[in-house]
Formats: structure tokens, C-alpha cells, sequence
């Protein structure tokens, strides 16, 4: 990791944060209500593993990160930017391959923001891909409003979906596979009556 500008977050972990308050503010780090996170910005690699030890020995989790893994605000309108609507102004969920118009779109992140944060074999994973932030178009798909609130955080099954979902020929592959599955269904029933 390149240690210029790099994020810190700790949080709960066995213990309380509110307890090392003190302690975290002389440090530099400032609290963030939302999220309950404390954070700071550092540059400086031994300052970084000092922290880590700090929190180690006192049961907080401690989050090191680069600003390629922090939510942009307009990562939504980039994506929309670089792709096209399928259907006039209707875009098909990467999940489920539900029909969706534009307004009731989301936009998700197939690897998350706090996978990307806090997982080792998701960074791996996103380097390999070529994937230098986490708002790269690579990472986004539409998605329906219920597969995103599913997915969540969620990693595994849900990226190989998301990854999958991204294409044109995939998304066609599967609803041929369904229309197959349901004429055979009803030619089923109509040759036991």
C-alpha cells in the first residue's frame, strides 16, 4: 500500500471506543457521529502501525484504507454517463434481470465499500480485475431496490452475480435458459391431460 494519504477508522471491537476517547483525540483522530467511527488521515507508515497496535491491545478495530475505497457522490451519474439504458429508458437488474425504468434504478457497488475497506481477499480480488476504485465503472451494475437492500454488504455468490450481470449475452443467455424451462413445462402439462 502506497502510505501517502491513507484513511484510518477505528471502531468497537471487545472494548468501547468512548473509553480511549481521550486518548484517540490526542492521538489526531476525530469523531464521526453517523457512523460512530473515529478517523484520521496519515502518511506516515510507522504512525499507521503504531496505531494498529494501539488498537490491537485494546480490543478496537482498526480500518486502513486508500481513498480509492471510499464512496464518491457521484459515482451514480458516471455510471448512467458510460451506460445506456437496455430498453428505451429501462435498465435490467444484474441479480434478478427484473425490468427497472431509470428513476427506480439503484446503482450498486458489486464488491462493496466496506468490503473494499476492510477485506484483504476483496482488494486482491479488485486489483486483479484491474479495478483501482471502488467507483470504477468496472464495480457498479443496476440493480432493482430489493436485490440491492438483499445484497447489502454482502460478498461471495452476490459478486460473481453482479460481475455476470454486467453483460448483454449473460442476461439474454438466462432468459432464453427461462423461456425453454417454462415451454417444456407446458408442454409437460398439456401431454399428461
Amino acid at each position: 500500500m502506497n502510505y501517502k494519504n491513507i484513511y484510518v477508522e477505528i471502531m468497537d471491537g471487545s472494548d468501547l471506543t468512548y473509553y480511549h476517547r481521550t486518548d484517540l483525540f490526542k492521538k489526531g483522530f476525530r469523531f464521526r457521529k453517523k457512523d460512530k467511527v473515529w478517523f484520521q488521515t496519515m502518511s506516515n507508515q510507522n504512525s499507521i502501525d503504531d496505531i494498529k497496535h494501539y488498537c490491537h491491545d485494546n480490543g478496537l478495530i482498526c480500518f486502513v484504507y486508500s481513498k480509492n475505497h471510499l464512496r464518491d457522490n457521484h459515482y451514480r451519474d458516471n455510471y448512467f454517463k458510460k451506460n445506456s439504458p437496455l430498453f428505451n429508458k429501462y435498465y435490467i437488474c444484474a441479480y434478478c434481470f427484473k425490468i427497472v425504468p431509470k428513476e427506480k434504478i439503484t446503482v450498486d457497488h458489486i464488491i462493496s465499500v466496506k468490503k473494499a475497506k476492510s477485506n484483504t481477499y476483496y482488494q486482491g480480488l479488485m486489483n486483479r480485475l484491474k479495478i483501482t476504485n471502488v467507483n470504477d465503472e468496472k464495480n457498479l451494475v443496476a440493480c432493482c431496490q430489493n436485490c440491492n437492500s438483499k445484497k447489502g454488504k454482502k460478498g461471495g455468490l452476490w459478486v460473481i452475480r453482479g460481475f455476470l450481470g454486467k453483460h448483454t449475452l449473460w442476461i439474454m443467455l438466462c432468459y432464453s435458459m427461462m423461456f425453454i424451462v417454462i415451454i417444456n413445462f407446458i408442454w409437460l402439462l398439456l401431454n399428461f391431460r
